[in-house]
C-alpha cells in the first residue's frame, strides 16, 4: 500500500492530491464556521428514537465530508452502528424509487452483521435472494420488506457491544483516581480505539506510557475501561446531491411513509435548491432539518469577516506549506470561491496544475488571476445571463430571494449562481456567485 506523506505538502504535486475530493485524509481536516458536525451529532442523540433528518445544503458547501466525520466520530461510534449507503455507489437509488433504498438499506444491514457474525432473523427463504431477486418478487408487497428491515435492525441493535475503550467519561474517572494529567493526555491518543481483548488494550497502553506505568495502573485502567452496551442502528444516506425534483419528489413526498419505516435514525444529504420546491414546504414537519451553509467572507452590507476568511485560509494552510503560496493569492482564491468548500478546492488545485506548468517557485497574485479568470470564463458560458441578469443583479442589491420567481431562485440555487448565507441563528440572506461579481476591485 501507497504511504502517503504528512500534511501540509511540501509540493505542488503532493498539494494537488490533497485538494482532490478523493483524497483519504481530506476530512480530517475539514473546517466548518459555525461547528457543524458537533451541532449534528448533538442533534442525532438528542432526536426522538428513530429520527429522521435532512442536512440541507448547497452542492460543494461540505455536506459529504460533514456525514463522513459523524460516521468516523468516536461518540457516534460508541453509540450508534452507523450504516453508510450511497447514491454514488448504486445508482438505482438516483431514480427515487423507495424500494431501492430498501434494498440498499437491506444489503449494509446484512454485511455489518456478517462482519459482527451475528445471526440472521429467522424469515421466509424468499428474502435470502439477491438484489434484483428482492425488488422483482416485493415491488408490491413493500410492506413486508419494510418489517424485514426492521427485524435486521433490532438484531443488530439488540447485540451487546462490549471492549475496552478510552473515552471522556473513562478519563474524567481516571483522574478522579489521581492518575496524573501527564498521563491522561497521552491516553487520549487512544480515544479513537476499542480493543476486544485485555491483552491487546494492555499492549496499546504500554505504546504510549511505558511498561511499569501500565503495570501500575492496571486494575484501575481495566475496572474503568470495559464496556458493556447496546447501540442502535444510524444509517447515513450520501450522494442525494443530485437527485432530480422527480425523484425527490418519489422518495421525499410520495414515499415518505417508506423511508420512515426502518426502526433506526437516518440522516440524509438533501439539495438546498429542492429545499424550495413548494411541493416540498412540510418536509420540517416530518424531518428534522438541520443547514450547512456557505461561508461567507463578506456580510450582507459589504463588510469583510476575518474571522471566517481565516477560517477558509486556515483549510488551505492544513493541506499546503505556507511557503507554496502567497497570502496576497489565497485571500483572492478564498475571495473567489464565495465561501463554498468545494469550489474553494478546486481553485487551489488548479493553482497547484497552473505552478507545475510554469514551474513556479510560489502561487503568486498572477497565477491566482489566471485561475480566477478561468473560473469567470467557465460561469460566464454557462450563465444564461438574458434570462437572469437582472434578477441576479436584484438580488446582489436586495440579498433576499425575494427578487426572484421560485423556480428562478431553484435554478440558480441549484447550480451555484446563486449562493445562501447564514447560520442558524441568524438570518438567511442571499447574494451572486463572486465569479459573477468580479470587478477587478474587492480582488
Amino acid at each position: 500500500m501507497e504511504e502517503h506523506k504528512a500534511y501540509p505538502a511540501q509540493s505542488y504535486a503532493e498539494a494537488y492530491r490533497y485538494f482532490s475530493s478523493d483524497c483519504p485524509e481530506e476530512d480530517k481536516y475539514h473546517i466548518n464556521s459555525d461547528n457543524t458536525v458537533k451541532r449534528i451529532i448533538s442533534s442525532i442523540k438528542t432526536s426522538e428514537r428513530f429520527a429522521k433528518m435532512l442536512l440541507i445544503g448547497q452542492s460543494g458547501c461540505g455536506k459529504s465530508s460533514v456525514l463522513r466525520q459523524i460516521v468516523t466520530d468516536t461518540e457516534i461510534n460508541s453509540a450508534y452502528h452507523p450504516i453508510v449507503i450511497s447514491a454514488s455507489d448504486d445508482m438505482s437509488m438516483n431514480t427515487g424509487d423507495p424500494i431501492d433504498i430498501l434494498i440498499c438499506i437491506r444489503a449494509k444491514l446484512i454485511q455489518a452483521m456478517q462482519k459482527q457474525q451475528i445471526e440472521m432473523p429467522v424469515r421466509s427463504p424468499e428474502f435470502m435472494a439477491s438484489g434484483k431477486e428482492i425488488r422483482h418478487r416485493f415491488v408490491n408487497r413493500i410492506r413486508e420488506l419494510e418489517d424485514h428491515i426492521s427485524d435486521l435492525c433490532w438484531t443488530l441493535s439488540g447485540q451487546v457491544h462490549s471492549g475496552y475503550r478510552i473515552d471522556e467519561s473513562v478519563l474524567k474517572k481516571l483522574g478522579d483516581e489521581d492518575i496524573s494529567e501527564n498521563i491522561l493526555s497521552r491516553l487520549r491518543i487512544l480515544k479513537a480505539q476499542e480493543y476486544k481483548s485485555e491483552f491487546t488494550f494492555l499492549r496499546a497502553l504500554e505504546s504510549v506510557i511505558g511498561e511499569l506505568q501500565t503495570l501500575h495502573y492496571k486494575p484501575l485502567f481495566l475496572k474503568h475501561s470495559w464496556t458493556e452496551e447496546k447501540k442502535e442502528v444510524l444509517i447515513v444516506a450520501d450522494d442525494f446531491n443530485f437527485l432530480k425534483r422527480e425523484a425527490a419528489e418519489k422518495l421525499f413526498f410520495e414515499g415518505r411513509t417508506t423511508i420512515n419505516a426502518p426502526d433506526a435514525k437516518m440522516i440524509f444529504a438533501f439539495p438546498l435548491s429542492l429545499w424550495h420546491y413548494p411541493i416540498f414546504s412540510d418536509l420540517s414537519s416530518h424531518f428534522h432539518c438541520e443547514w450547512i451553509r456557505a461561508i461567507n467572507v463578506y456580510d450582507a452590507y459589504g463588510n469583510y469577516q476575518t474571522s471566517h476568511a481565516d477560517l477558509l485560509k486556515e483549510i488551505v494552510l492544513k493541506r499546503m506549506d505556507h511557503s507554496l503560496i502567497s497570502e496576497r493569492a489565497m485571500t483572492m482564491l478564498t475571495e473567489i470561491s464565495g465561501g463554498i468548500l468545494g469550489e474553494l478546492m478546486r481553485c487551489v488545485r488548479d493553482a497547484c496544475i497552473r505552478a507545475i506548468a510554469t514551474k513556479a517557485s510560489i502561487i503568486d497574485e498572477d497565477i491566482a488571476k489566471d485561475v480566477i479568470h478561468r473560473r469567470i470564463d467557465t460561469y460566464a458560458r454557462l450563465l444564461d445571463m438574458a434570462k437572469y441578469e437582472n434578477i441576479i443583479k436584484s438580488i446582489i442589491r436586495s440579498k433576499k430571494k425575494t427578487e426572484a420567481q421560485n423556480k428562478d431562485l431553484i435554478d440558480l440555487l441549484s447550480c451555484s449562481f446563486v449562493l445562501e448565507y447564514g447560520s442558524n441563528t441568524d438570518k438567511v440572506w442571499y447574494d451572486a456567485h463572486p465569479c459573477l461579481t468580479f470587478d477587478g476591485k474587492r480582488l
